[in-house]
């Protein structure tokens, strides 16, 4: 036999946990209008509306099946105050990528805000940014600062410049014989797979010489020989080295088609001793 129900209840908290007392409606709405957390899962099966100014989500992770999140909605005339999200970094400042109002542009920043914070945030200084490939329409920069692949040993032969991630070379031992250059991505990854047709890509060589002086004298492009698409200035390919310095060879690379050929190659040498 079940339990039996023997009294109404106006304890609105529910602390009796009794099991033969029916609380009265004013003692359920009570307690449901001061429920401030809940245990377990809970599912909504409809739409949650949040009226309040803070919504806090303590999860580990959180997955949102939207594709578009609307920040700032509801905004109406001119907008103000920058928006975007806020990276907590504890005792680091925290990161902010979003659009700065003030200069109306994305950003990526360090700060001192927090997700509390309203208005113009107060920046510290630009973040570091990791891309891979960008495409834009300009680039409108202070200065570029470019790495550069340091060879200790001077070419010789047929030599590979791998161009994934480097465009600048600089031998810092001397040429010990003529040599041809033969670029590529690198040794799993094709130059015709990073450069498309109507692309270009230009890269600088600096070759060191001792006594002897060396030159180039051919071109690769995946393996290909490509030095009948070379041009150089007034149509002479160079026939000789920098004794006891240093020659600087720059190559702008346009791919003109999808043949492994399909190649203008505008070459300059510049010596400096």
């Amino acid at each position: 036999m079940g339990a039996q129900v023997n009294e109404f209840s106006t304890d609105a908290t529910f602390s009796q946990n009794s099991n033969v007392k029916v609380p009265t409606q004013q003692a359920v709405k009570t307690y449901v209008d001061n429920l401030s957390s809940l245990s377990g899962n809970l599912t909504i099966g409809g739409n949650l509306t949040v009226n309040g100014t803070t919504t806090t989500v303590n999860s580990t992770n959180t997955t949102i099946s939207d594709k578009l999140i609307e920040l700032g909605s509801g905004t109406t005339g001119s907008p103000s105050g920058d928006i975007g999200i806020i990276f907590e970094r504890g005792s680091s400042p925290n990161i902010f990528i979003g659009y700065d109002e003030s200069e109306d542009q994305i950003a990526f920043k360090t700060t001192t805000g927090t997700g509390a914070s309203t208005g113009d945030l107060s920046f510290t200084s630009n973040a570091n940014v990791l891309l891979g490939n960008m495409i834009t329409d300009r680039i409108i920069t202070n200065e570029v600062i470019e790495r550069v692949a340091g060879l200790s040993t001077g070419p010789t032969g047929t030599v590979a410049l791998d161009l994934a991630d480097k465009a600048v070379f600089n031998y810092t031992g001397n040429a010990s014989g003529n040599f041809a250059f033969n670029v590529r991505g690198n040794n799993s990854t094709t130059l015709s797979s990073m450069l498309a047709v109507n692309e270009c890509l230009t890269i600088a060589v600096v070759v060191q010489n001792g006594g002897t002086a060396y030159w180039n004298d051919g071109f690769d492009i995946d393996g290909v020989d490509n030095w009948s698409n070379v041009k150089w200035p007034a149509g002479v390919a160079p026939t000789q080295g920098t004794a006891s310095g240093v020659d600087v060879y720059t190559f702008s690379i346009f791919r003109t088609g999808s043949n492994s050929t399909d190649y203008r190659i505008i070459a300059n040498v510049t010596g400096y001793s």
